[in-house]
């Protein structure tokens, strides 16, 4: 049988989660799925676990057993190898909706997009839903085959392009060559955004599969972590820099410099809220890589509001002050956010 969809799942000291992770895949349709579970030198029983699947499952699960090279070289080692029309991420420590994974698998045969979006939601331990990233305040048709200038004209549809909510059409890669970034974490933001500006139809389908796990201990996503890998999100920013620069159409241009621009915006509103002397000194060093290297990406960040009531660029402000290590959002902007919270909370109440 044709294999509709390859699953990537890179895995690393799992074996608390990746029998849950394999369990979600285990479909009525699951002929059609191919499982591409990459052990990235992991020291539990990761491997033995994901072993006794393949061989219960030999026809759709096959385990790669290598070196550890961090998230990167997991795509880079299961990419190649991948069989199926479509193929999608999923971390281990994460599951698919299986009910709707099922219907995500006979609707394949029926489409030929370059990528498919899906909402996804977040979850604790519990398995218990505590956040819906779905479509409901997203203005866009459902089902619809949208064109990737139509996409890239609208930043909050270009925003969807993120790793737990996509599935790319394997073809898309055979015709440019893409190797993620090696030896760092956060490079599922290269697969969000690279694959995506080569790809010329995209359809939304309003089936929520994707289940993100939220504060699992060691998380690369927790605050600990995050704050101590500044570093690692300028290399991946560079990444997406360099391919920039090297694009050609002008429909990848357009939406890389969209998402580009989103990912600083997070990144630096994110660098604000644990602001001292490290992060200010790193931000000036990479803005003077954003500066000699892509001036436009480098501009639009300079136009990052705070908060669009107050129309505060942040990011020009601390550009124009040199990066000071005690930087401090105004009184009087801090006023304005507080008293627009305030009342945005008091409308709310009163539309009830």
């Amino acid at each position: 049988m044709e294999k509709q969809i390859s699953i990537i799942i890179p895995t690393y000291n799992m074996e608390a989660y990746i029998g849950k992770c394999l369990d979600s895949l285990l479909i009525p349709e699951f002929d059609a799925v191919e499982v591409l579970v990459v052990n990235d030198g992991s020291k539990d029983r990761s491997s033995e676990i994901a072993h006794s699947y393949a061989d219960r499952y030999p026809g759709s699960i096959r385990v790669i057993d290598k070196p550890n090279g961090n998230y990167g070289s997991c795509i880079n080692a299961a990419l190649p190898l991948a069989t199926g029309r479509y193929i999608k991420v999923l971390d281990a420590d994460d599951t698919f909706d299986t009910a709707a994974f099922s219907s995500f698998v006979r609707l394949l045969p029926s489409i030929s997009d370059d990528a498919v979006i899906t909402p996804n939601v977040t979850i604790d331990e519990s398995g218990n839903i505590i956040g819906y990233f779905d479509f409901r305040n997203v203005d866009v048709i459902i089902n619809h085959s949208y064109t990737l200038s139509n996409i890239s004209e609208n930043s909050t549809l270009a925003g969807q392009a993120q790793m737990h909510k996509l599935a790319y059409r394997c073809d898309i890669f055979s015709h440019f060559s893409y190797r993620q970034t090696e030896g760092i974490s956060y490079t599922d933001t290269e697969w969000a955004i690279i694959p995506f500006s080569k790809c010329k139809t995209i359809r939304f389908v309003d089936l929520v599969l994707y289940r993100y796990l939220i504060g699992r201990l060691g998380q690369t996503m927790s605050a600990a972590q995050l704050r101590n890998s500044i570093a690692q999100f300028f290399a991946v920013g560079k990444c997406l820099i360099d391919f920039y620069n090297e694009a050609h159409s002008s429909a990848s241009k357009r939406f890389l410099h969209v998402r580009i621009t989103q990912y600083y915006k997070f990144l630096y509103l994110y660098m604000l809220n644990v602001w001292d002397s490290e992060i200010a000194e790193a931000m000036k060093s990479h803005d003077l890589y954003l500066k000699t290297k892509c001036e436009d990406i480098y501009q639009s960040i300079n136009q990052i509001l705070l908060d669009k009531i107050c129309n505060y660029k942040i990011i020009e402000e601390i550009r124009k002050s040199d990066y000071p290590h005690d930087f401090k959002i105004p009184l009087r902007v801090r006023l304005k956010i507080s008293l627009f919270s305030r009342f945005n909370r008091f409308h709310k109440k009163l539309c009830r």
